[in-house]
């Protein structure tokens, strides 16, 4: 009886252990209306964080979609798009992941039932501002903007547009399709820029195998 206790107990830990995956549902802002449609969704744990969005999780997209395979350990983003034909290719960034340097506000503001804290910083003259929480044991954003500050709950870019969480669940596991991938696999920026670029045009022969006078 003790033994099988004892078992029942590791189970539990183990099922304990395995729902520390976070998803978070973002919706955008746009002045004081939130837009529901194709939310963002945001996986996560202590090791690893998915940038992605609700049509790519349904496979309704149609144009090339990109996400972000965040290896936190590693502090590496891995940017991975997916053509129309469902090929994919991946970028790696060493430096994305504390690029932005923030400046701290004294605002505070409860998201979801967590307190969160306003930071503040400068991209491409846009001044973009956060609320963030450390209450969380995962490092989220929807867009890996301040996602080395802790969970970025809300996002404006000039007091205007922007993402605010709707919903926050734990669940068992990541998805598929979203293991960190193998160097073998990882395109330098460049060529990665220039595949995506290409991707969002259609080649149509003309004049193919014909004689033009």
């Amino acid at each position: 009886m003790k033994n099988f206790l004892f078992i029942c107990f590791l189970i539990c830990l183990a099922n304990i252990g395995q729902a520390q995956v976070y998803k978070i549902t973002y919706h955008t802002i746009r002045g004081d209306q939130v837009v529901e449609t194709n939310p963002i969704i945001v996986f996560a744990d202590k090791n690893k964080t998915v940038i992605t969005r609700e049509s790519i999780l349904n496979n309704n997209f149609r144009q090339t979609a990109e996400q972000s395979i965040v290896d936190l350990p590693s502090k590496v983003i891995y940017r991975k798009s997916t053509f129309q034909n469902r090929k994919s290719i991946y970028s790696a960034d060493s430096s994305a992941f504390d690029r932005n340097i923030f400046t701290e506000a004294n605002d505070r503001k409860i998201i979801l039932g967590r307190n969160t804290k306003k930071a503040t910083t400068s991209i491409n003259s846009n001044a973009i501002e956060i609320f963030y929480t450390e209450e969380l044991p995962i490092k989220a954003s929807p867009n890996e903007i301040g996602i080395a500050k802790g969970v970025v709950l809300e996002y404006r870019r000039n007091g205007n547009s922007g993402f605010i969480a709707a919903k926050i669940e734990q669940i068992k596991n990541f998805p598929t399709g979203f293991e960190i991938p193998k160097q073998d696999h990882v395109l330098d920026i460049l060529t990665y820029r220039d595949e995506v670029w290409k991707s969002k045009f259609i080649q149509v022969p003309i004049f193919s195998q014909e004689k033009i006078c």
